[in-house]
């Protein structure tokens, strides 16, 4: 029966010659009448193939061998398919099996291309039953499919499965598919086995673990697809079978046990993705012209709708997997029509026909009304819970909220910015134009001659290179490039808000340090008086934090004295030298512009240092402040000759911080505590602020406090430096007021996020 022994049991040819085998047939489906005749010859039954696909298999192996050994079908081999398991898979095989034939793929092929060599290994076979390597058969479960395929003349059949330790409890009688490729469940999973599924009938789809189908039936469909792996590569098998006339039957007269251990064995993360592939696969390989043009479009639109929702509610997995289903078939155009043609050359079922086998409507969208059912009783023993425990609540409740909350406040800020966007920013301030062309700007720069004042001769500003660059970027459009740069200025600084408090390991947290940074109103001050300065610093300093606490290395940005448990270390390290170049880059981009910002970054460094000292925490200051002072090092050699020109300068300050940029009439402290530089930030909102951010003082602990006191002292820094040199006790001037304030800001936001998750974590060691 295996090609590489030379052993034949006789061919078949076409689709349907089984007259070899017709005596066994009708001993098998015809009751025994009467005495049998001892002398009488053995019909000779169809041979059979059990084919047991393994990759590194637990403990249950041995029983899944000793099932197969227990078979009753008279004419059976056993082939295995090793997939690179563990080199000692062979001895326990022949331990238990050591009649089975052992072959090892050398590489890690997957389930679909695995199986499709036994067309290479195998000759003569009537009969495949395809297992996987986490099922347990009874004794007569292959004799009694092969006698139902003969007796309702199938293609495909397959038995009920079972759960492996409560046979009991259903698994799968069969699939049910809907015009997308959607799965319709005939069963509920886990329920009862009352005998109330174990009617043999037609169904779309056999679930892996237990398959038969005839030998021809599986060489003319070509095997499995190879592109696909994992789920719905069953169904797309059977939905071709269908097309090619082919009978596919569940037989719940015996039952299977089954594992399904492939969730422990390949990432549940590829399965959405996987699933949502095999699905537009199959719809766009098994239908005709006419049936594509109908379902296609539909099967879009539902893409469409469910990416938006997923995306709303916050399951940016499932969104990912559903639009990238879509970009993984497009890529693999080519592919499709082949196997398209090539099923399209063998098919005697017209579409309509298929689609009578098919479930009406959508499964997926009865799935969705299912499951927002069970989620609405969920939600109300939650809430149940939650008058005994606040905190557990909270826990306890999904991330749709904050993910909502936040494309809310974004489209929030957008709403409120369309009149600039629309009608355009008017050039007060320092909102001037950028000039008639990108060439203008690059010609300027590399003239070496400032046109500015009487005029002289030096290296100009790196910002007008910068600039220029863009220009050609936005096709020249500089009118365009100045709106973008402005406005985009807040969402950039929101993004980094959100990112700057990702590694809290709380979606919440995330949102409250995005929602802080977005209330406080240092960038609408700043576009009031045309403060361009103020809005590029509100739009980096939430980076400028994540970059040197990244540099620190310290919990949770970083492994450096994290505890074990701790959510926040689980992100990937990044070396000193990648924090070191990554920061120096971001300075040197806004540098060009704002110089005032290297300046901030060494003042970020030092009251981050000083938190850290008052916490009796100085893992990775050092780190930290080598971080500091090398990218702004790495900074300024990115810009020379300008950087000299400006330390040689007459006045380096007013070069670095600007002229006369304070404002005429001195902030009051209670206006710098509320951001009040502008017509935003009135009491009482102006004070919500600080509320937020004293939380984790409070409640926090581990570095959820000590965080939080860094944030405080960088806050409680920027905020003295203002009010002092508002009031003159300075010896030097500082940029506008939001040039301070943004930094201010971004600690706040980092400290309202702590405050959220210490109230989501360390409020459980307090009792009241």
């Amino acid at each position: 029966m295996f090609r590489d022994e030379g052993l034949t049991t006789g061919g078949m040819s076409g689709l349907g010659d089984w007259r070899r085998y017709s005596q066994w047939i009708v001993d098998a489906v015809t009751p025994s009448v009467g005495i049998a005749d001892p002398t009488a010859e053995v019909s000779e039954a169809p041979p059979l193939v059990a084919v047991l696909v393994a990759q590194d298999p637990g403990e249950w192996f041995e029983q899944t061998l000793e099932s197969l050994r227990a078979q009753t079908y008279p004419n059976m081999a056993v082939l295995v398919l090793d997939l690179v398991s563990d080199p000692g898979l062979t001895a326990r095989i022949a331990q238990v099996l050591p009649e089975a034939r052992v072959h090892h793929v050398s590489e890690d092929i997957g389930y679909n291309s695995a199986l499709n060599l036994i067309s290479e290994l195998v000759q003569g076979a009537a009969f495949y039953a395809l297992l996987h390597d986490d099922v347990a058969l009874e004794p007569d479960s292959l004799r009694s499919l092969v006698e139902e395929a003969f007796r309702s003349n199938a293609g495909i059949i397959g038995p009920k499965l079972v759960e492996w330790d409560e046979p009991r409890r259903l698994l799968q009688v069969g699939l049910g598919v809907d015009k997308s490729g959607a799965i319709a469940p005939l069963n509920e999973r886990g329920e009862l086995d009352q005998e109330q599924h174990d009617a043999i009938r037609d169904v779309f789809a056999i679930p892996g673990g237990c398959t038969v189908i005839r030998s021809d039936l599986f060489d003319a469909l070509g095997g499995y697809d190879p592109d696909l792996s994992g789920p719905g590569s069953d169904v797309d098998l059977c939905w071709r079978a269908h097309v090619l006339g082919a009978r596919v039957l569940v037989a719940p007269v015996t039952a299977v046990r089954h594992i399904d251990s492939h969730d422990d064995r390949e990432p549940l993360v590829d399965r959405p993705a996987r699933s949502a592939q095999a699905r537009l696969r199959s719809t766009l390989v098994c239908y005709g012209l006419w049936h594509r043009i109908r379902v296609v479009p539909q099967a879009l639109l539902f893409a469409v709708v469910e990416t938006l929702y997923c995306l709303v509610t916050g399951r940016i997995g499932q969104a990912r997997a559903v639009f990238g289903a879509w970009t993984w078939n497009l890529r693999r155009h080519g592919t499709i029509r082949e196997r398209r043609k090539v099923l399209a050359s063998h098919r005697t079922v017209s579409d309509h026909e298929v689609r009578d086998l098919q479930a009406r409507g959508s499964a997926r969208f009865s799935a969705f009304v299912r499951t927002q059912t069970n989620r609405r009783e969920q939600s109300v023993r939650t809430v149940s819970r939650s008058s005994r425990d606040l905190a557990g609540s909270l826990r306890d409740s999904g991330r749709q909220l904050t993910v909502t909350f936040a494309i809310a406040l974004v489209c929030l800020v957008l709403m409120s910015s369309r009149d600039l966007i629309t009608g355009g920013i008017p050039e007060i301030g320092e909102f001037a134009r950028f000039g008639s062309s990108p060439g203008d700007l690059l010609s300027t720069w590399w003239s070496g001659w400032r046109r500015s004042g009487l005029g002289s001769s030096g290296a100009q500003p790196t910002g007008q290179l910068v600039l220029g660059v863009l220009g050609y970027l936005f096709f020249g459009a500089t009118g365009l490039l100045r709106t973008v740069l402005i406005i985009g200025t807040v969402p950039l600084g929101a993004l980094g808000a959100w990112r700057m408090a990702k590694p809290i390991g709380s979606r919440r947290a995330s949102v409250a340090s995005l929602a802080v940074y977005l209330a406080i109103p240092v960038p609408y001050n700043a576009l009031a008086s045309g403060s361009w300065s103020g809005l590029l610093t509100y739009a980096i300093a939430p980076w400028l934090i994540l970059g040197l606490g990244r540099a620190s290395g310290a919990a949770p940005f970083g492994p450096l004295g994290a505890e074990p448990d701790e959510l926040a270390a689980t992100l990937p390290r990044r070396s000193a030298l990648q924090s070191l170049f990554g920061l120096a880059l971001t300075l040197a981009l806004v540098s060009s512009i704002v110089p005032f910002v290297l300046v901030i970054t060494v003042g970020l460094a030092a009251a981050l240092t000083l938190g850290s000292i008052l916490c009796f925490r100085v893992v990775g200051l050092a780190r930290m402040l080598v971080a500091s002072l090398g990218s702004v090092g790495l900074a300024l050699a990115l810009h020379l000759p300008w950087a000299l020109d400006i330390a040689k300068g007459p006045s380096p300050w007013e070069s670095i911080a600007g002229v006369s940029s304070t404002v005429n009439t001195a902030l009051t402290l209670g206006e710098i505590l509320r951001f009040e530089t502008g017509p935003w930030g009135a009491p009482p909102l102006g004070w919500a602020f600080l509320l937020a951010g004293a939380l984790p003082v409070l409640i926090g602990r581990s570095w959820r406090l000590e965080w939080a006191v860094r944030a405080w002292m960088v806050a409680v820094g920027g905020w003295g430096v203002l009010w002092a040199a508002q009031n003159g006790h300075l010896p030097i001037h500082l940029p506008a007021p939001e040039v301070v304030l943004a930094p201010v800001a971004a600690a706040l936001g980092l400290a309202a996020a702590l405050g959220l998750a210490s109230f989501e974590t360390d409020l459980r060691a307090y009792r009241f």
